[in-house]
């Protein structure tokens, strides 16, 4: 059994591991089938989604423990700087066709659709309630 500490550290890394392999899998999976763009652009949405949650677990403990103000300044650039960071796969998708757009917004929502399919269908499992 884990600590609660040891969970904090363990699971972003996991979800970010399990949300590009799961992106990876179905981007092999669409090459099969010969959907180029479409995999591509889950790969592309699919990485900029760990970046953007990477930068959100780097820049949260640094608003921790300051003032009101900082705090806040602290946040509004961090939501600032990840939403540019996110733009830059959705101009991708939009300005080069070799990338399918609508694969590129599922993949940039990776991380989500990871940490819902692991809270409700995987840890259900592994605590023995499936």
């Amino acid at each position: 059994m884990t600590s609660p500490r040891n969970d904090l550290e363990i699971t972003p890394k996991k979800i970010c591991a399990w949300s590009i392999t799961y992106a990876t899998a179905i981007a092999v999976i669409c090459l099969l089938f010969q959907q180029t763009a479409f995999a591509k652009g889950l790969v592309l949405g699919a990485v900029f989604s760990v970046l953007n949650f990477i930068l959100l677990g780097q820049t949260l403990p640094m608003a921790l423990f300051k003032s009101r103000a900082k705090a806040g300044m602290i946040g509004v650039s961090s939501i600032l700087g990840r939403y540019v960071l996110l733009a830059v796969p959705l101009i991708i998708g939009i300005k080069l066709p070799s990338f399918n757009f609508v694969a590129v917004v599922i993949g940039i929502f990776a991380i989500q659709i990871t940490t819902l399919v692991s809270f409700f269908l995987v840890g259900p499992l592994l605590r023995g309630r499936g």
